[in-house]
C-alpha cells in the first residue's frame, strides 16, 4: 500500500461528489464547519477520530481519504465479509484468537 494522493485533494473530491452541504458533512462527522474548512484549505490535517468520522460521513474508505492506493469505497460484499469476520471473532476466547493469529502469521 503506497501513498499516492493527499488528504486535502481527496477530501475535496469526496465533498464535491457527496451531494451534501459542508454544514451537513460537518454535522454528520461531529466536527465544526470551520474545522472542515481548515481541512479543505489544507491549513490543518485531521487526526484519527475526525478522519474516520469524515470517511464515514462521506462514505469513503478512510485509507483512501488519507491518500493511500486503495479502493475509494468498500464494496457491499467486502463489507458483509468484514462484518461476519468481526462478529465471529467477537465470540472467541483469547486462546482461540491466539491460534487464529498464529495461523494468519504463518499464512502470510
Amino acid at each position: 500500500m503506497e501513498l499516492v494522493g493527499n488528504f486535502k485533494e481527496r477530501l475535496q473530491e469526496s465533498v464535491n461528489e457527496s451531494g451534501l452541504s459542508q454544514a451537513e458533512i460537518a454535522r454528520n462527522a461531529h466536527i465544526s464547519r470551520s474545522l472542515l474548512n481548515k481541512y479543505l484549505s489544507g491549513a490543518s490535517k485531521a487526526g484519527n477520530v475526525p478522519l474516520y468520522a469524515l470517511a464515514q460521513a462521506l462514505n469513503v474508505n478512510v485509507l483512501w481519504l488519507m491518500g493511500y492506493d486503495v479502493p475509494k469505497r468498500e464494496d457491499d460484499e467486502h463489507k458483509q465479509l468484514k462484518k461476519e469476520v468481526t462478529d465471529r471473532l467477537a465470540n472467541l476466547s483469547n486462546e482461540q484468537l491466539k491460534k487464529i493469529k498464529r495461523f494468519i502469521d504463518e499464512f502470510i
